[in-house]
């Protein structure tokens, strides 16, 4: 069974990582708010100054996050584990939890896997989404914390926590239909 990404099922997370300066709107997803939607904006100081925000970032009991990281630029699993450390107060159910690397085309990914990633020309995680079941799983924080911690490249770590996350959803024994 698939979950939709927001309607009814808590609310949607999007990260959005700076990685071009400044941040344009047009790298915001426009769906980012919709509903009850989160906002995690991450990247250096500045990179988000001069966009039209609809409230501002790290306003207490707000809908948009802000992260800034120094020094070195965070992968998309680091900021994952970062996002889901900080998140894991929210109330549950979360929707989906999905990523966004700023400078990359908009990822079509495949909404049917519990973990899905896209990797850039370069070799680096450009986007990713959990679905919502994923994304309210209650090994992901350990999971997330866990891999960050291994020195292995982005894309195993999306390896292995697709894994376990699908593998922890799936039926049980012999006779789980």
């Amino acid at each position: 069974m698939r979950d939709d990404d927001s309607r009814g099922n808590g609310r949607m997370i999007t990260i959005v990582h700076a990685a071009d300066l400044p941040c344009r709107p047009e790298d915001l997803p426009r769906d980012a708010l919709a509903e009850a939607g989160m906002l995690v904006l991450a990247g250096p100081g500045g990179a988000f100054d001069g966009l039209d925000l609809p409230e501002p970032p790290g306003r207490v009991g707000g809908r948009i996050i802000r992260l800034q990281h120094i020094l070195p630029e965070p992968s998309a699993f680091a900021l994952l584990a970062d996002a889901v450390r900080l998140l894991r107060h929210l109330p549950a159910p979360w929707g989906a939890l999905r990523y966004r690397r700023t400078g990359t085309p908009p990822a079509a990914l495949d909404e049917g896997r519990e973990v899905a990633w896209q990797i850039g020309d370069n070799g680096e995680i450009t986007a990713f989404r959990l679905s919502p079941g994923a994304a309210d799983d209650p090994l992901l924080p350990v999971l997330t914390r866990e891999l960050a911690g291994r020195p292995l490249s982005d894309s195993r770590r999306f390896d292995f926590l697709a894994a376990a996350l699908t593998a922890a959803s799936a039926p049980a024994g012999p006779d789980a239909a």
